[in-house]
């Protein structure tokens, strides 16, 4: 599904985000994860794929913070 065509469905900026990360286009994926939690703040599979790219990115703090918030909402 495109983007253009759903601009707010959250899946499909989750979908685009893991595709990113397996590119190592960490950035890309970041945006990506982040734009899918905006829609849906309780979307605790796009937290933990953002924490793992963050881990990659080496931002700890960043990936705890994730890694919390799934916890919370869990």
């Amino acid at each position: 599904m495109e983007i253009k065509l759903r601009p707010n469905y959250a899946e499909v900026y989750y979908d685009r985000g893991a595709v990113y990360a397996k590119k190592g286009e960490y950035d890309k994926a970041i945006a990506d994860f982040s734009k899918a939690i905006k829609l849906i703040p309780t979307f605790t599979d796009a937290y933990f794929e953002r924490a793992i790219v963050y881990l990659r990115m080496d931002k700890l703090e960043s990936s705890i913070q994730d890694f919390d918030k799934i916890s919370e909402l869990k």
